[in-house]
């Protein structure tokens, strides 16, 4: 009987130990997605020209930009978009994707992210005549003249 009693309480104590891990892993899973969520809705909101128009349209945005508004450390936010992926209207898009440094555009002091420079560069490439290729100066000055004071763009 003592034997039987013993095993009860060692069952009865994995059951709780059991259930507590499931609770906690019940918790961390709820954080997770609710911190995603809001991580994920701010760049939505941050970048809804590009999700309507295209790559052209991508605006300037770092992580410190997300996490101030979100009220998180920018470690938070950079790990909860490593690796994961959203859906949009144009296309599957790393998270990650959704950032790209500022170009100091001439004409009303508002930065163009880089990723929609160098789509633009791959346009003009892409467009231009085979017999004819343009120059790195032309494309410099083509994108300066429209809308750069910058005649060299580093393509990250």
């Amino acid at each position: 009987l003592s034997s039987g009693s013993q095993q009860d309480k060692n069952v009865e104590g994995y059951a709780s130990q059991a259930l507590s891990s499931a609770r906690w892993l019940k918790r961390a899973l709820e954080q997770r997605n609710s911190t995603t969520l809001k991580i994920s809705a701010e760049i939505v909101r941050r970048q809804t020209d590009f999700l309507d128009n295209g790559l052209d349209f991508l605006k300037p945005l770092s992580l410190k930009d997300v996490a101030e508004t979100v009220g998180m450390h920018e470690s938070t936010v950079s790990r909860v978009t490593a690796g994961l992926l959203m859906n949009t209207p144009r296309g599957t898009f790393t998270l990650k994707s959704f950032f790209s440094v500022s170009i100091q555009s001439n004409s009303n002091g508002v930065g163009t992210s880089a990723a929609a420079v160098r789509n633009m560069i791959s346009k003009m490439i892409q467009d231009e005549k085979p017999v004819k290729p343009l120059s790195d100066d032309a494309i410099a000055k083509n994108i300066s003249k429209r809308y750069w004071s910058a005649w060299f763009i580093f393509w990250s």
